[in-house]
């Protein structure tokens, strides 16, 4: 090879040489690309994520189904007990009730006596307004009172009581009024003595005439 070709050779072979050097330095460079110089044509489908767009870019996605439903948990600790509340104001009164009916009386029989001398009259008095289911009454002694009922009632089948009424009686001395179940009175009614007691000769009860009574039967 003549000494002209030989030097042609090398220069041709620089020129290449500094050609790939020239594209090897701008390869390992970043493009300098202008700002919002990449769009939908220079992206390829599905090249980006979600950390590639800012927030409230992506649209929300429909909402999932719900989950199953977990367990029940243990039931937890009974808690302190709280304060009492105040007491709230009363209520309105209400409406009054309808009547119940008549009770039965407190005793099935009772009577109130007055003796005739001081009621003024020749028998022994029984007062109505103050006596109940007890016909009337006779003294055939002094001292002695028999009452009639006016109702089916035995003295002897009855725990009764008789009693000084003081209101109309004598105020001399001691007096008392007790049940008789003596033969004084006829069978069926109830007998009562009025007596007085008296000191001398020696401590005695005798018949008493001014002494007014109550006799109540249970």
């Amino acid at each position: 090879m003549s000494r002209k070709a030989t030097i042609g050779a090398v220069a041709i072979a620089a020129c290449v040489l500094a050609g790939i050097l020239a594209l090897a330095g701008s390869a390992g460079q970043a493009p300098n690309m202008p700002v919002d110089s990449v769009g939908s044509l220079q992206v390829k489908d599905g090249s980006l994520l979600a950390r590639d767009f800012a927030r409230g870019q992506l649209p929300r996605g429909r909402q999932g189904a719900p989950g199953v439903m977990g367990a029940t948990g243990a039931q937890g600790a009974v808690g302190p007990k709280g304060d009492t509340g105040a007491v709230g104001p009363a209520g309105p009164a209400g409406p009054q009730g309808a009547k119940g009916p008549k009770g039965d009386a407190a005793a099935v029989a009772y009577a109130y006596v007055v003796p005739p001398e001081v009621s003024l009259q020749a028998d022994p008095v029984l007062v109505v307004a103050q006596s109940r289911n007890f016909a009337s009454v006779t003294n055939p002694a002094l001292g002695l009172y028999c009452l009639e009922p006016s109702i089916a009632l035995l003295p002897s089948e009855k725990s009764w009581v008789a009693s000084v009424e003081y209101s109309r009686s004598s105020l001399a001395g001691v007096t008392t009024a007790q049940p008789d179940s003596g033969a004084g009175c006829s069978a069926g009614r109830f007998g009562v003595r009025t007596l007085r007691f008296a000191p001398s000769p020696s401590p005695h009860w005798e018949p008493a005439w001014d002494v007014a009574f109550m006799v109540v039967v249970p």
